[in-house]
């Protein structure tokens, strides 16, 4: 899980969260070649990849001197990118899916240049009964997704 924070230094955070989402894809395209190139039987590497808009509330939680300072991230945002997570290999075969919030704050930001494409032309539309409209899509960092390729 990551929380991606408004401020001064990034564009939008939901940029950044698909930014991030694209990374990690293309990354599990990776992993699944060394780990097939090492051990040939074994299965594909699928994780579903979740992104939501909105607030969350953050604690820090610990004992007292036990070193143990952790933060803890709590709100409806968190569950939410949660379900994404979950819905979209199991229910889209997907590998990534996002809330109408997400979707609709992608705004128009350009993410394939040679293209012309935002992240809103990668996502498509589906309609889930418990939450509304939701966007899935497969999409990756070419040059990660290249070497993927190349070496498979």
């Amino acid at each position: 899980m990551k929380i991606f924070e408004e401020n001064e230094e990034v564009e939008s955070p939901v940029i950044e969260a698909l930014q991030a989402a694209s990374m990690s894809n293309a990354m599990m395209k990776v992993l699944n070649v060394k780990y097939q190139k090492k051990w040939d039987n074994l299965d594909e590497i699928k994780a579903g990849i979740g992104v939501a808009l909105g607030r969350a509330l953050v604690i820090k939680a610990g004992f007292s001197g036990s070193g143990i300072e952790e933060l803890v991230y709590m709100g409806d945002v968190v569950n939410r990118a949660s379900k994404m997570c979950g819905l979209a290999y199991k229910e889209y075969n997907s590998p990534i899916c996002v809330t109408q919030e997400a979707y609709e704050n992608a705004g128009k930001f350009i993410a394939n240049k040679d293209r012309g494409k935002t992240f809103q032309d990668y996502l498509n539309k589906k309609t889930h009964d418990n939450h509304g409209n939701v966007y899935v899509g497969n999409f990756f960092r070419l040059n990660i997704n290249d070497w993927a390729k190349e070496n498979s």
